[in-house]
């Protein structure tokens, strides 16, 4: 069987004697995709693939980063005298895609056996194992001829191949599950490890190492087949684009890790400042790697191998550089990373195709990454301990200054322990005598608040003159600036009734003496007007003022914010004016706030003044006047401390302006002393809220 072939094509053919049985490269003929496309179809011969094919010269397969269709071809041999049934092998885990077929001699053509790969469901192995396997029978005392397509999407394309039983199979995996089981161990105790060294000490660094290893530990998974075995069993994207990206992030977190461990930015900030370039065209490739498109796919898993390799060969001379600067750590971080710059380029480099698959070139990554991630956990412990000796250091440098410092200042606590006494007795009948003037200065503010008292309408008149109304009245000191004011009057066959909240300059005992200046200029210039509305009103009172605070050399610059409202009981209209300070009118039926705006002169000092303007104000029944001044709006407090602002005041009264104002006024007064909490109050605080229909 197969005469013709086995005589002009030997080299291809592998006995069976005994399994398993390694098909070396030399045993294969190939056909690469690159440049045109071998289509397989009924009338495909042996005799055609010998034609097409080329012979491979290497002992291992391996096609680099190949994204085409790469098609092998062999012959098995079984010269026993029974069929043998088995399982064909391939020893790289990552491969996309493997459709086996063999030439069926009694109907002449190829068919498929068995289709697997990493792109492909878990349960379409013919085994359960971490390689890709396909099972096929192979007749007594015959030669069959199997043809191979293979795919890997442009990842590392080298694989070994071979026959094996169930038993040979199953033996492998458990000296592998032995192997990896160790290596997975060592790489979970080092990561637990620097999570505990991470919430012990609060080191960046650890954090960074956590993130390496982490991603480490799941490329490997990835790399050797266990997380398409156990993990994504079922995702061809997930086991497609695992690699890249988790690649991209082990070299990030490694690149955050270098620059702290070594403090580039300290020692070498030129050198810093590049490996900060590479972490994000590293970060880019991560978020390229997970893109759905076959071109990105295929440069992030090219850029990440030559990143690796390239960021690997330039941190020796870095951490040489910070050897010799006398940075102790750096030598178990060189050590290290003299190791996994080892087993990383053997690994790249078979990748590349450039040197053969072999032993260390298969497991030397973990080898040297599992011997890297323990010297770099000394070097992390190694570089504590220097900072704990320095701190330790530093902490008797200290104690040792303290003590000199003590010394001194024990020679000259007794120098002037005399002088102190002297002092104290002359500060103790100081502040006696400043106790009393202070006492006696209370004494005058209070009863000066007794007097300001006087002057605000009481209750009485205002239950009297308003149907519904709500005054908060916090002042800063025992004084204030701000005031409320009340009158009613009539004229020329009409009723009024004036009422106003205004803002003094000042607070305290100044601010009290202007309040009751401007307090006399609205009584005044109420009886004074011809008009009773509030803009007359108001320059009234300014004109009032003026005069009271003019001098023969200098003037006072001080004055007055109002907002004014003047009620006409007998026709029920109601105007307004304000200086600085705007009015707010909250309508319970469309849920709404409306803003008159005042004019933007204060009353009293200012130049190029105008006439204020007297507003007609529209209301319905169970709409509520606010008058207020700026006290609340600009009192700090909260959990970040800034002001509480006039929004937030208009929305907590537009929630709040169907309860009854009393009401309203005690939530409001409730509101302040949460907002402020520890906070200093800033302004006199007074709000009137007014319901006239």
């Amino acid at each position: 069987m197969y005469s013709q072939l086995s005589a002009t094509t030997s080299p291809y053919i592998s006995e069976l004697v005994e399994s398993p049985l390694e098909i070396e490269g030399e045993k294969l003929l190939y056909y690469h995709s690159a440049t045109r496309e071998f289509q397989l179809s009924e009338q495909t011969t042996p005799e055609d693939i010998v034609s097409a094919f080329s012979l491979y010269t290497k002992k291992s397969p391996n096609f680099g980063f190949a994204r085409e269709d790469v098609w092998i071809a062999f012959i098995i041999e079984n010269p026993h005298t029974r069929s043998i049934s088995g399982y064909l092998q391939f020893d790289n885990p990552i491969i996309d895609v493997i459709d086996v077929y063999y030439w069926d001699q009694e109907d002449h053509k190829f068919k498929i056996t068995g289709q697997t790969g990493d792109q492909r469901d878990f349960s379409m192995r013919s085994l359960d194992s971490r390689y890709p396997n396909v099972f096929t029978s192979l007749p007594a005392e015959q030669q069959s001829f199997f043809l191979i397509r293979l795919n890997n999407g442009g990842e590392q394309f080298h694989f070994g191949l071979s026959f094996q039983t169930s038993k040979t199979i199953l033996e492998q995996d458990h000296f592998h599950q032995f192997f990896f089981g160790i290596y997975f161990g060592i790489l979970l105790f080092v990561l637990l490890f620097n999570v505990f060294l991470y919430f012990s000490m609060k080191e960046k660094l650890s954090l960074y190492y956590i993130g390496y290893l982490f991603s480490l530990g799941i490329l490997q998974l990835s790399l050797n087949g266990f997380g398409k075995e156990f993990v994504w069993t079922n995702s061809g994207f997930l086991a497609n684009h695992i690699n890249p990206l988790f690649a991209s992030m082990g070299v990030f977190f490694l690149i955050l890790f270098v620059r702290s461990f070594l403090q580039l930015k300290k020692i070498l900030p030129k050198i810093d400042r590049s490996f900060v370039i590479i972490s994000y065209v590293v970060l880019l490739n991560s978020v390229l790697s997970v893109i759905p498109n076959a071109h990105i796919y295929y440069f992030s898993v090219l850029a990440i191998n030559v990143i690796t390799l390239l960021l690997t060969l330039a941190i020796i001379p870095v951490a040489l550089y910070a050897w010799k600067q006398h940075f102790k750590s750096a030598r178990y971080f060189t050590l290290a990373f003299l190791v996994l710059i080892i087993a990383v380029s053997a690994f790249v480099l078979k990748n590349f195709g450039v040197i053969e698959s072999n032993p260390f070139s298969d497991y030397g990554m973990q080898y040297g990454s599992a011997l890297e991630v323990i010297l770099l956990s000394v070097a992390i412990v190694d570089r504590f301990k220097q900072l704990r000796e320095k701190a330790i250091k530093r902490l008797n440098e200290v104690n040792e200054f303290r003590k000199r410092i003590n010394e001194e200042l024990e020679i000259k606590i007794r120098e002037r322990t005399r002088e102190v006494v002297q002092q104290k007795q002359k500060i103790e009948g100081q502040h006696a005598e400043l106790e009393f003037k202070n006492k006696e200065m209370v004494s005058s503010i209070s009863y000066a608040r007794r007097i300001q008292d006087a002057i605000l309408p009481s209750l009485k008149k205002l239950d009297q003159s308003l149907p519904e109304y709500g005054i908060l009245y916090i002042p800063r000191d025992i004084v204030a600036g701000d005031f409320y004011w009340l009158k009613n009057i009539r004229k020329d066959d009409q009723n009024y009734i004036c009422f106003a909240v205004a803002d003094c300059t000042g607070h305290g005992v100044p601010g009290a003496m202007m309040s009751v200046l401007c307090h006399n200029a609205l009584n005044s210039a109420l009886d004074e007007v011809d008009q009773v509305t509030p803009g007359k009103i108001l320059d009234k009172v300014d004109e009032l003022l003026k005069e009271d605070l003019s001098g023969t050399e200098n003037q006072i610059r001080d004055g007055m914010d109002i907002s004014l409202i003047c009620w006409n009981t007998t026709t029920q209209e109601v105007f307004w004016a304000g200086a600085n300070n705007a009015l707010w009118i909250f309508s319970e039926h469309k849920d709404t706030i409306r803003e008159v705006a005042p004019d933007k002169q204060a009353i009293g000092w200012g130049e190029n003044k105008t006439p204020f303007t007297s507003h007609a104000v529209s209301l319905l029944p169970g709409d509520t006047l606010v008058l207020y001044t700026d006290g609340f709006a600009d009192q700090f407090g909260g959990e970040k401390g800034k002001k509480y602002k006039s929004r937030n005041l208009k929305n907590y009264i537009l929630n709040l302006q169907s309860s009854a104002l009393p009401q309203l006024t005690d939530q409001l007064s409730e509101e302040f002393s949460e907002w402020k909490q520890q906070e200093e109050q800033v302004d006199d605080v007074c709000i009137m809220t007014v319901r006239l229909f």
